[in-house]
Parts: C-alpha cells; sequence; structure tokens
C-alpha cells in the first residue's frame, strides 16, 4: 500500500492569503491541516522543539489522542509525513496531501530540498501595506480603529519591513524555477477563474475549479473570493503611510500591487539594481542561484547574497564567504 504523503508546499506571509489558498486545494480534492512547520527543522526528532510549530501540529490537524508527537516524530520525514496524514485523514486514502505553513516561504529552497516526495510548491504574494494591515489587526483587536491601525503599522515599521524582506529573500531565487509558482493574491482576487485553472495546471496538469468555498475559517470571508480585501489597506493608511512602506518594502518591489502603488509611491529601483548585482555576482563566480552542496548542506548563492548584501558589495564569492566566515557567524546557508 502506498503511503499517504503530501506533494506540495502552500507558503507566504502569514494573513497575506495562504488560508484562501489552501481552502481552494481543498476544494479541489486534496487533504491537509492547519499549519506544519517540521521542514524547517533538520530532522523530525527537532521538530520535538521547535515551538510553537510542534505545540500547534495536533490541535491544527486534529490529531486528538490517535498518535503522539514523538512517535511521529521517531523516524524521517517520510516517516513523519505518512503518520500525519493517514492519522488525520484516515479515510482519505487516495487524496493528494499539502503542507499549508507560511514560514516556509523564508527558507523555501532549503524546504524543497528537505524531501523527495515534496517537489512543488505555491508561493502566495501580498502587497506590504496589506501585509502590514493585516498584522496590525491581529496584534490590536477584532475591529480596531483605522487610527489605531496606522500607529501601530508607524510605529512598527522597521520590524515589520524586516520580516517582509525576509521572507521574499527566501524565496524569490526560485522565482523562475518550474517547480515553484507565485500567486499574488492581488491576481487570485482580480482574476479568479484564470487563477485558480493556473493553480490546477501547475499542482496536477489539470485545472482547478471553484463555484464556493465550503470552509469554517474565520479568515475567510463568505463563500466565495472577494475582491473587497485587496485595497482594504486604503481604508486604514494615508498616503504618506503607504509611502513609508514601500519605501521601506522597495528590495521587494515585484510583490507590490501595481495599481495602488503609482510612481510618487514607489519610484526606487532599488529591486532593479539589487537583482543586477546579483547575477553578476553569480555569473562572475560561475555559480548556480540555488542547489548547491556546501560540505553536505544544501546552499543558495543567490539567497545568500540577498540576505547579506555586505558580502555581495564586497563582491566576495558567496559559497567562500560561507565557509570562512558565514557558517561561524550564525548565518544561514539557504
Amino acid at each position: 500500500m502506498s503511503k499517504q504523503l503530501p506533494s506540495i508546499l502552500l507558503c507566504g506571509y502569514e494573513r497575506g492569503g495562504t488560508t484562501l489558498l489552501s481552502q481552494i486545494f481543498r476544494e479541489n480534492g486534496y487533504v491537509g491541516g492547519f499549519e506544519v512547520g517540521a521542514l524547517m527543522c533538520d530532522s523530525p526528532q527537532d521538530f520535538l522543539s521547535y515551538k510553537p510549530y510542534c505545540d500547534m501540529l495536533r490541535p491544527g490537524w486534529k490529531l486528538g489522542n490517535r498518535v503522539t508527537l514523538e512517535a511521529l516524530c521517531s523516524g524521517d520525514f517520510e516517516h513523519f509525513y505518512h503518520g500525519l496524514v493517514s492519522t488525520a485523514f484516515p479515510k482519505a486514502t487516495a487524496a493528494p496531501a499539502f503542507d499549508k505553513t507560511p514560514i516556509y516561504m523564508s527558507r523555501l529552497g532549503f524546504t524543497l530540498s528537505q524531501t523527495d516526495f515534496i517537489n512543488k510548491a505555491v508561493v502566495i504574494t501580498r502587497d506590504p501595506r496589506a501585509v502590514f494591515v493585516s498584522w496590525a489587526k491581529r496584534a490590536l483587536s477584532d475591529e480596531p480603529k483605522p487610527q489605531m491601525i496606522e500607529r501601530l503599522v508607524r510605529s512598527k515599521l522597521a520590524h515589520y519591513s524586516k520580516r517582509y524582506l525576509d521572507y521574499f529573500f527566501g524565496s524569490v531565487a526560485h522565482r523562475n524555477s518550474s517547480s515553484v509558482m507565485f500567486m499574488a493574491y492581488e491576481e487570485l482576487c482580480n482574476n479568479q477563474l484564470a487563477s485558480i485553472e493556473r493553480l490546477g495546471v501547475f499542482a496536477t496538469g489539470c485545472p482547478f475549479t471553484l463555484t464556493e468555498m465550503t470552509h469554517n475559517y474565520k479568515n475567510i470571508y463568505g463563500n466565495n473570493i472577494t475582491v473587497t480585501n485587496v485595497t482594504e489597506f486604503a481604508q486604514y493608511l494615508g498616503p504618506e503611510t503607504q509611502r513609508m512602506i514601500l519605501q521601506a518594502t522597495a528590495c521587494a518591489k515585484p510583490f507590490f500591487y501595481g495599481e495602488c502603488a503609482d510612481s510618487h509611491m514607489c519610484e526606487d529601483d532599488r529591486w532593479e539594481q539589487l537583482e543586477a548585482m546579483v547575477h553578476d555576482r553569480l555569473n562572475k563566480f560561475r555559480l548556480k542561484p540555488t542547489h548547491n552542496n556546501v560540505d553536505g548542506l544544501y546552499f543558495e548563492p543567490e539567497t545568500y547574497l540577498l540576505r547579506n548584501q555586505d558580502v555581495l558589495k564586497k563582491v566576495l564569492n558567496p559559497i567562500d564567504h560561507f565557509k570562512k566566515h558565514g557558517r561561524r557567524e550564525g548565518r544561514l546557508p539557504a
């Protein structure tokens, strides 16, 4: 009997559309729980202490007392996922499965390199202004006043921007990969039929469909995808605050929502400059952007240069720098 194993990762910014994305997959026959997070660890055994994800797994996958976390983590990732999926969905033995965990976006290549059976990923992206408003809402209350949200976003601007860029840098090296699909939340909402079809073709070779959603998630509203959330941030953020956010996250310009990021707000060309510099360094040292092995570790030269722009500016070989300095300094290989 074949094992029940996920075949695809769904990831993106927290509160950036990953729950909506996972529900679309469920409506098209997939099974999956809330979040996992195990692929951020070197082994399932390390997952036992990876908080808060190890604590969220049992309720998030509705495992009850049918299996212990220790039993799931007693072998390799194949053992872990088969135990997880078969326990959570014992009657869906023929159904395809996914692992939806937003944080995977921050180390996309590494998480994809962890198993042989998970070989695709969908990354749902979203404009930073919308993401920041969503983060601020969660931090405040269910119905905070607009001025409270704008005040919090401004006070957390540096922290939010660093977090946003970390996810961007952790995934963007795969923008041209045939095994990764980047789906903008705004595109999904504004062009629903075509976007949903594309998701299916990427995942299975056949278009997905969606007539309505049958869900019980409080952060998915109604039975259909709505377009109102796309520009909702404009209700909470004035033009100057929006400009500040776009300037602070200018390196992630490919994720900006174009119709609401006019020229006076995002004239910064840092991403174009950064991308050109990275490509120049990779060509100089004849390096592949991703999928390198350095002393037994999965290593991404492009991701390393994006995250460590001091190395980029000094025109250093990223692999040599990691071997001589980066590992000792605690810099991530991917």
